[in-house]
């Protein structure tokens, strides 16, 4: 018998399905079991209610902060901010009594037809484990994982499509959405480079201060 937690809260990013392959081609037995036997990683339009305002008024502006934000998913660690829109749906399923080399997690697609498309803010990440035929867990029944949510700004759309899409690159999260029956259809598209991109371009082009003048003897 294996048993293995290295699940993480985006399912497959503590290597797992690694692991697993060199401790069941070094450990198990002919006739011997895997828990979990299958792993997968979760998708599901969300509604995330977040607080926009800075404390005790502040009289600060956080929209550039805020722009960036979106680049970048992050974790929920309160479930009840997060109100599911539609059902949780598989971006990748892994059997790990049988996968003999690790999964490119590119291109990982779904779709939702949703009844106001405009509410959804964010597509929620879970983790989904198959103990054993017919006992499974994911984020949504315990607390040892917390959803993880890719942000996006609404679109304006009442019943439609959400079209949503995932690539994952060295534990970099890249990821779009559309709706078709948007006016433009055009994909938003949100990844970390974009937001370290922009930093570096702002910190380059920011007016840099002159240093004082001084005279002969010192004085400013």
């Amino acid at each position: 018998l294996i048993i293995s937690e290295t699940i993480g809260n985006q399912a497959f990013d503590e290597n797992i399905i690694n692991i697993m392959i060199d401790a069941r081609k070094r450990f198990l037995a002919r006739d011997g079991k895997i828990i979990p036997q299958k792993v997968a990683l979760t998708a599901a339009p969300a509604h995330l209610v977040t607080e926009t305002e800075t404390p005790m008024g502040v009289p600060i502006r956080t929209n550039y902060i805020n722009n960036l934000a979106f680049n970048f998913f992050s974790k929920i660690a309160n479930k009840d901010q997060l109100q599911l829109l539609a059902e949780p749906v598989k971006l990748l399923e892994v059997d790990l009594r049988e996968i003999t080399s690790d999964v490119p997690q590119q291109g990982m697609a779904r779709k939702w037809r949703l009844k106001n498309v405009s509410k959804a803010n964010v597509v929620a990440l879970g983790a989904e484990c198959e103990l054993a035929d017919g006992i499974v867990l994911d984020t949504w029944d315990t607390i040892n994982w917390l959803p993880v949510v890719c942000r996006f700004r609404p679109i304006d759309v009442k019943k439609g499509d959400l079209e949503f899409t995932l690539n994952v690159d060295d534990k970099l999260y890249h990821w779009s959405v559309r709706s078709p029956e948007a006016r433009s259809g055009a994909s938003q598209s949100y990844t970390p480079m974009f937001a370290y991109t922009k930093i570096k371009l702002d910190s380059k082009n920011a007016p840099r201060k002159r240093k004082p003048r001084t005279t002969q003897t010192g004085e400013k």
